[in-house]
């Protein structure tokens, strides 16, 4: 079981160290990114950040998150696993000098002492691993009394969610189907579609070449690239906060902004997880809590 994690963690160093490049260097995708993070959808206190001492677990090289964290005036203590990406400062390390601090490292013990920090934000990492419990309960150790853990996790799968699984079980095994994706890009996605409106008949009106951009490419990739994906339901995900003995734990929802590509159709099932179409399209959705300990 353990040297499956290693094999694990070592193909998702190497698959999402290449996303955040791609997130980096697309303004796009990384606004999208670093706009998620406010206290509208947190449902917190405006300028509660402010002093308060963060942890962004499992950031990312391209700190996204850690950047708006930054920005809402919160000390933030960045950790993601050691690999041979560098994480990516450019966007912070002149405004926000000795506000933040970089680090190696894994949630699945996290190299801190007990209550150390006033909010845990670990967002896409849980169902990346094979101990997704023994990582939220490292989260929820590091969080001080009376501060807040913000967890995601992907849920019950829907039929796209079976497609997915399906796919990246075809990428695993299949060479042929592998190289199509790794060398998937924005250019080829497009050339398909123009490829399609050039042989439209019946003055059928063009796809936009819109809905299929680096965002999307992004996402194909971070679908079927990982070694893992595990489920869960909210009210697993609600469980690991009530043994951890959190006084509050609440699943939140926004409607998706910034999606430029085909996305942008999805957001109403993404926002309104719980109706019958989102039900069945996408089971249990994206998972998002936050609670205070």
């Amino acid at each position: 079981m353990e040297e499956l994690q290693k094999e694990i963690e070592e193909n998702s160093r190497n698959v999402f160290g290449n996303h955040h490049i791609s997130e980096q260097s697309n303004e796009q995708l990384y606004k999208r990114k670093f706009d998620r993070i406010n206290y509208e959808y947190l449902e917190l206190p405006e300028g509660w950040f402010k002093g308060k001492k963060a942890l962004d677990a499992a950031s990312g090289t391209a700190l996204s998150n850690t950047h708006k964290l930054l920005e809402l005036g919160a000390e933030v203590t960045s950790l993601d696993l050691p690999g041979d990406h560098e994480f990516d400062e450019s966007r912070i390390k002149d405004k926000f000098k000795g506000k933040y601090k970089l680090m190696r490292g894994n949630i699945l013990a996290l190299p801190f002492e007990d209550n150390t920090f006033d909010y845990v934000h670990c967002e896409g990492a849980l169902h990346h691993t094979i101990h997704p419990k023994k990582g939220f309960m490292e989260l929820a150790r590091v969080t001080k009394p009376g501060g807040y853990l913000y967890v995601t996790a992907f849920g019950t799968p829907g039929i796209f969610r079976e497609v997915e699984d399906f796919l990246r079980e075809k990428y695993k095994k299949g060479q042929d189907f592998q190289k199509l994706i790794d060398t998937l890009t924005e250019e080829k996605l497009q050339a398909v579609i123009k490829w399609i409106n050039a042989n439209l008949k019946e003055d059928h009106p063009p796809i936009p070449l819109e809905l299929f951009d680096q965002d999307l490419v992004v996402t194909i990739k971070d679908r079927l690239q990982a070694p893992i994906y595990t489920r869960h339901s909210t009210t697993e995900v609600l469980s690991w906060y009530k043994e951890a003995v959190f006084k509050t734990a609440k699943r939140i929802t926004r409607y998706p902004k910034g999606c430029k590509n085909m996305r942008r159709y999805m957001s109403p099932i993404y926002e309104q997880w719980n109706h019958p179409l989102s039900k069945f399209i996408n089971g249990d959705g994206f998972i998002q809590v936050i609670g205070q300990k």
